[in-house]
């Protein structure tokens, strides 16, 4: 799986590299600056699809109102994984390359 990053530390939701290269070339800029997007390892909280942070606990069918049935197992589909924040990296957008 490709590294994610956060636009800036006020985001909640990650994207990879390349979609942040894109953008840049679209905005005509020569770097830019992104954080790390690290796994959260502690388990107590998960992502949900539909933009917030929840306990665990508190995803499942009993519980959530949009849980949705998944295609396998018994995780919700909406289910995601929590990221924090890790280092501060600038790019050359020209290469994609770390400065």
């Amino acid at each position: 799986m490709n590294k994610l990053y956060f636009e800036s530390i006020d985001d909640n939701i990650c994207q990879s590299l390349d979609d942040f290269i894109g953008m840049a070339k679209h905005d005509g800029k020569q770097e830019i600056t992104l954080i790390e997007a690290i796994p959260d390892k502690t388990k107590k909280y998960c992502w949900c699809n539909y933009g917030a942070c929840v306990e665990r606990s508190t995803c499942n069918k009993r519980s959530c109102d949009s849980y949705e049935k998944p295609q396998k197992g018994n995780v919700c589909a909406c289910r995601g994984k929590l990221y924090t924040y890790g280092e501060s990296v600038t790019f050359d957008v020209k290469t994609g390359n770390k400065i």
